[in-house]
């Protein structure tokens, strides 16, 4: 949240399994914009979008755990 966003953006992790797990942000061609590892037992992580060198549009945002694979849709407006 939020969604769309602007500039920060925060994605909330409760239940996340133990050991290593990965977010990563994806452009609508498939192109890795971040990539991130996330410590156990993080509940929220906070990006910030107005350092990454990315333009208004749709991503996919993939968080890969023990769990399995998630992925969400993060609409990004700049303007």
């Amino acid at each position: 949240f939020p969604n769309p966003a602007t500039g920060t953006v925060n994605i909330e992790l409760n239940g996340l399994a133990p050991g290593e797990s990965r977010l990563m942000l994806f452009d609508q061609l498939g192109r890795t914009m971040l990539k991130q590892s996330v410590e156990e037992g993080t509940e929220r992580l906070s990006l910030d979008l107005s350092q990454l060198t990315i333009q208004s549009g749709d991503y996919f945002v993939r968080l890969v755990s023990g769990q399995g694979t998630t992925v969400k849709k993060l609409v990004v407006l700049r303007p």
